[in-house]
């Protein structure tokens, strides 16, 4: 399979006056064609950090200390940000965890969909996207705005925005936290589908392991801006190398590994 995103050897830090703090050490990852990943680890473990470092929308107090993130033969640390215009949304397309503050709240979710599609914009391609999203009534909910919806359907909005210009990867930043375990469930089953349908890449960014093992064929567990074990996930839901990693899953349910897996 051919390479997609390479990250290599990444360092970020963020400064104050008085101190600075190591966000990220040492961060190789390898994404290939049409594959979905996890990047896996409790709050301020630096998931967010690389996710934003990829679109090159870190904070003015991050500093990129070492490393290199590849995306068709260029390193997007190095990109102007004409270039990264170009790849954000496009080529390479972001879901953050809180759709509503995502959304602009005074806009139609149709048109808001309608700026996200860079080729030949219309109508009926809307239509067409929330219905690959799972949106039934199209014609109601493209006229409707983001406080008329549940907060499932406002991620299934984000959704068809990140899908709207077919990018190569698709980073899905904790989609599902602000979510009962129903709807977790069916957008994570969703996004398999638009791995299928889209071919896009995935890297699925979430501090709840048992969910991830319904999507993702790798994991990279985190902590404290490393990454501490990397692999296949039923061999690591099975047989976890790391004390962090075993610490992780028996922190989820009081029950045996096997129902775990079976999340």
């Amino acid at each position: 399979m051919k390479k997609v995103l390479e990250i290599k050897n990444l360092e970020i830090e963020y400064f104050s006056k008085k101190n600075k703090i190591i966000a990220l050490k040492d961060i190789n990852i390898d994404l290939f064609e049409n594959e979905i990943i996890s990047i896996i680890g409790e709050s301020a473990s630096g998931k967010s950090t690389l996710a934003l470092a990829i679109l090159s929308l870190l904070d003015s107090n991050a500093k990129v200390t070492n490393g290199q993130i590849i995306f068709e033969n260029e390193n997007l640390l190095k990109a102007s940000e004409k270039e990264m215009n170009k790849i954000r949304g496009k080529k390479i397309s972001i879901i953050f965890q809180d759709p509503f503050s995502s959304l602009n709240p005074t806009m139609k979710i149709g048109k808001q969909i309608l700026e996200a599609i860079s080729n030949n914009p219309s109508k009926q391609k809307v239509k067409n996207l929330l219905k690959d999203v799972g949106i039934q009534d199209t014609t109601l909910r493209y006229n409707q705005y983001p406080h008329q919806i549940s907060g499932g359907m406002r991620q299934r909005v984000m959704i068809a925005m990140a899908i709207a210009s077919n990018p190569k990867i698709i980073i899905a930043d904790e989609p599902t936290t602000s979510l009962d375990t129903t709807y977790q469930m069916q957008i994570i089953d969703l996004l398999k589908n638009i791995n299928k349908k889209y071919r896009s890449s995935i890297i699925f960014i979430s501090h709840n392991i048992a969910l991830v093992s319904n999507i993702a064929t790798k994991l990279f567990i985190m902590k404290e801006g490393k990454i501490v074990e990397r692999g296949n996930t039923q061999n690591i839901l099975n047989r976890a190398a790391h004390p962090y990693t075993e610490l992780l899953l028996n922190s989820l349910f009081k029950m045996d590994r096997k129902e775990k897996i079976n999340f």
